[in-house]
C-alpha cells in the first residue's frame, strides 16, 4: 500500500495537482486510494522561450 501511495503522490505531483493527505487501502481483490482535497484544475505554469 505504501508503493501504490507513492505513486499517486508522483502522478499527481507530475500533473501539477494541489490536494490533500492521500491514503491508500487494500484488499487481495480492491485497492483504493482516497485524496483530500483534490484540486480541480492544474496549476499555472510559465514557460518562457
Amino acid at each position: 500500500m505504501d508503493k501504490l501511495k507513492d505513486l499517486i503522490l508522483l502522478v499527481l505531483e507530475k500533473q501539477r495537482l494541489s490536494h490533500g493527505e492521500v491514503q491508500a487501502f487494500g484488499t487481495p481483490r480492491r485497492l483504493l486510494v482516497c485524496v483530500e482535497n483534490l484540486c480541480a484544475k492544474q496549476a499555472e505554469k510559465v514557460v518562457e522561450l
